[in-house]
């Protein structure tokens, strides 16, 4: 079986999502003193320093130099969640937006 990880990126404090494959990973730590309650991408290889310029590319960075990566591996932000349901029904407007 394929293994899947997949990160979402925080900045501030906010809930988790509790699922065995979703690990909470909090950007540009480096760069604060808040703690948020999960990882940051302040640790072993990093650049979490750069994350005012680069966004959530630093935790992709982190994830690349530091995590043992799995099969398929994905990112999502703290408040923009994937939706994995199996009937979804979302109309879609003039521009293909839901």
């Amino acid at each position: 079986m394929n293994s899947i990880k997949i990160y979402t990126c925080h900045h501030k404090p906010s809930a988790f999502l509790n699922a065995s494959i979703i690990k909470p990973l909090h950007v540009g730590k480096a760069n604060t003193y808040n703690d948020i309650g999960c990882e940051g991408d302040d640790s072993g290889d990093n650049i979490s320093f750069k994350n005012p310029f680069y966004c959530e590319l630093t935790a992709h960075y982190w994830v690349w130099k530091n995590e043992s990566l799995a099969d398929y591996v994905g990112f999502m932000h703290y408040r923009r969640h994937l939706n994995f349901a199996e009937q979804q029904n979302h109309p879609e407007d003039n521009w293909g937006g839901c």
